[in-house]
């Protein structure tokens, strides 16, 4: 029994010897990235960008409504034909309207990914600049959750001063 003890006591002592002081801090990205200057600009050309796509997609609507009353309009007199291209164009642009806006989203997804890249590469490089200069251990995003923790700093004005946002 002693002897466990001296050998829990031999693995122990070292690993106390050798830790360090942890400091956590903490940082709300989001209120960082929308203060930040650049983030108006990102804003406004999504805006401007969702504003096109959304254009486009109501003209085609449009023409969708015309065609289908053009549809509606055509007698029983009409030749089968005619009633078939009809709906056969109806179809097609329905067509093309579900594949125009699938294809907005993912344009809309990859401008915004693309935009907001150098934003995210400025938070970065400020929250590592505020870790090094803090001796912080870790920064962690402030919104995860846990039950409990020692205290911790909140990074973000130092973050924010760092980028010049006031």
């Amino acid at each position: 029994m002693f002897k466990k003890v001296l050998l829990a006591l031999a693995l122990i002592v070292p690993m106390l010897a050798t830790a360090q002081t942890v400091k956590i801090g903490y940082l709300n990205p989001d209120e960082v990235l929308k203060a930040m200057p650049e983030f108006k600009t990102v804003e406004t050309n999504l805006a401007d960008l969702s504003k096109k796509y959304e254009d486009q997609l109501q003209a085609m609507q449009n023409e969708l409504k015309t065609k289908m009353d053009a549809y509606e309009k055509l007698g029983a007199n009409e030749p089968q034909s005619i009633k078939e291209r009809k709906a056969k164009d109806i179809e097609d642009l329905q067509t093309r309207m579900q594949q125009f806006y699938q294809t907005a989203q993912t344009e809309m997804q990859r401008k915004q990914q693309e935009l907001a890249q150098p934003l995210h590469s400025k938070l970065q490089d400020a929250v590592d600049a505020v870790g090094k200069e803090g001796s912080f251990t870790v920064i962690l995003y402030k919104d995860v959750m846990m039950y409990y923790a020692t205290p911790a700093v909140d990074v973000t004005p130092l973050v924010r001063a760092k980028l010049g946002i006031k």
